[in-house]
C-alpha cells in the first residue's frame, strides 16, 4: 500500500469513527459512547474547565442525554496522519431538543480534535476541543462541569 493510499485509508477510519460517534449521540447510546471514549480523554469546552477521562466525559454527556435529543453534525476542513497520531479541525453544529419541551438550542463553530491508532489500527479520539464562532455564553445550559 502506498503512503498516500495508507494516509487516505486513515483519514476515512477516522470519518468513520466521527459517524459512529455522532450516530452514538443522536442515539442516546451511553453504552456505544463508553466503547468509542478512550479511558484518557480529555474534553477542552468553552469557558469551563477541562473534562479529564472517560467517566468524567460520560457523566457529563449522560446527564445532557436524559435532558435533550442531540444531533451533531461534523464538517472537517483538514485532517492529518502522523504515525500513531492524527489531528483534525473544522466546523460543527449542534441541535438539541429538550425532552422536557421547549426551545430548541442550537450552536455552531470550529472544533480540534487529536486521534491516537489502537493496537488494532483503528482510531480513537483523545482530546476534543470546540468554540462557538460567536460570543453567547450559552454553553453552561448544554455542558455541566461538575
Amino acid at each position: 500500500m502506498t503512503q498516500e493510499r495508507a494516509e487516505r485509508a486513515d483519514v476515512a477510519a477516522i470519518e468513520d469513527y466521527n459517524r459512529r460517534l455522532a450516530a452514538a449521540t443522536s442515539n442516546g447510546d451511553l453504552t456505544a459512547l463508553e466503547q468509542l471514549i478512550a479511558v484518557d480523554h480529555v474534553t477542552l469546552p468553552p469557558d469551563q474547565a477541562p473534562v479529564v477521562g472517560r467517566d468524567a466525559s460520560i457523566a457529563i454527556m449522560r446527564d445532557a442525554l436524559e435532558r435533550f435529543r442531540v444531533t451533531e453534525i461534523h464538517r472537517a476542513t483538514k485532517t492529518e496522519v502522523a504515525s500513531t497520531l492524527a489531528y483534525q479541525w473544522g466546523e460543527f453544529s449542534v441541535s438539541l431538543v429538550a425532552k422536557s419541551g421547549g426551545q430548541t438550542i442550537s450552536r455552531s463553530g470550529k472544533y480540534l480534535r487529536v486521534y491516537r491508532r489502537c493496537a488494532d489500527r483503528s482510531w480513537i479520539m483523545i482530546v476534543d476541543s470546540f468554540s462557538a464562532n460567536h460570543p453567547d455564553g450559552g454553553w453552561d445550559e448544554i455542558v455541566s462541569v461538575k
